[in-house]
């Protein structure tokens, strides 16, 4: 059966549990590496597992057999925490805030201590903070390097360099473009915006897998949410884009009414993890996507 790690986060812990969230140990450190102080992001490949330190801002890397430290690095551009993923040649992409000059999204080769970030600023019409600019990356099992727009959903296939070879409007679809609109309509509606530290993303999580993303948003369908939809699975080539299916996740509680804070697809168990925003719950759901 497939392991699952989950980070907990406040404790500074690590626990390892079944494919079903049945807890197996919990990982600690002992004299095996320093203790953490707020893990945000585990990934798991090969025979290693990669744990993202927010507040120290550091990478470790452990045995995944007996979680012993193999390294620790420092990240080259602070990472807000957001986000990150591992390719097979073991390059990293994580989120970080956008500055003049760059966008934000870093692609970073840890082994070589290299770095590149996306190229080009999203173009925007009406008041824009650089905020708006900051993306979500991941890597698909066959090397596309995908960034997504939290607020601009902007869809790229990145080549290695960072520059965008391949670029899809997201709103393209009902649930997003719905989304898109009404939070304009209440920007334009706020005076002195651009200063403002108002948070408006429309793009909540982005998982690879495959060929295929699974994105997660925040559905504006209004008071009434008993119709509120969860994710959109998309497929994604050289010529078009593919709306595949759109989920909504039933967790019978208040879970369900609002976006989930992160989602992962496991397509070799058809299992999906999400985290809902209101309880902090991880839930899983048996799809096949």
């Amino acid at each position: 059966m497939s392991e699952v790690y989950v980070a907990l986060s406040h404790q500074g812990l690590l626990l390892k549990t079944d494919s079903l969230l049945n807890p197996l140990s919990l990982i600690d450190g002992r004299d095996s590496f320093p203790d953490f102080e707020f893990p945000a992001h585990l990934m798991l490949k090969d025979s290693n597992l990669f744990v993202e330190d927010l507040a120290s801002q550091r990478l470790f890397v452990l045995r995944k057999d007996n979680f012993k430290l193999k390294d620790v690095i420092k990240f080259p551009i602070p990472s807000m925490g957001i986000g990150m993923d591992i390719a097979e040649d073991n390059s990293l992409v994580f989120s970080s805030f956008p500055e003049p000059e760059k966008t934000g999204l870093v692609k970073w080769d840890y082994t070589a201590n290299r770095t590149i970030t996306s190229k080009s600023f999203f173009p925007h019409e009406g008041k824009l903070r650089l905020s708006d600019q900051i993306r979500l990356g991941c890597f698909c099992a066959n090397g596309d390097f995908w960034s997504l727009g939290r607020f601009l959903p902007v869809l790229e296939r990145l080549d290695n360099y960072g520059v965008a070879k391949i670029q899809y409007d997201l709103s393209a679809f009902q649930p997003i473009k719905q989304a898109y609109d009404t939070l304009i309509t209440k920007r334009q509606q706020i005076p002195d915006f651009e200063n403002s530290r108002i948070a408006q993303n429309i793009v909540t999580s982005l998982d690879c897998f495959e060929d295929k993303l699974l994105v997660g948003f925040t559905d504006l369908v209004g008071l009434d949410r008993s119709n509120i939809r969860h994710l959109l699975l998309i497929s994604a080539d050289d010529t078009d884009i593919r709306l595949e299916k759109i989920l909504r996740l039933r967790t019978g509680n208040d879970d369900e009414m609002y976006h989930f804070q992160t989602v992962t697809y496991n397509p070799k168990t058809s299992l999906l993890y999400a985290q809902g925003s209101e309880s902090n719950k991880i839930y899983v759901f048996r799809v096949k996507l």
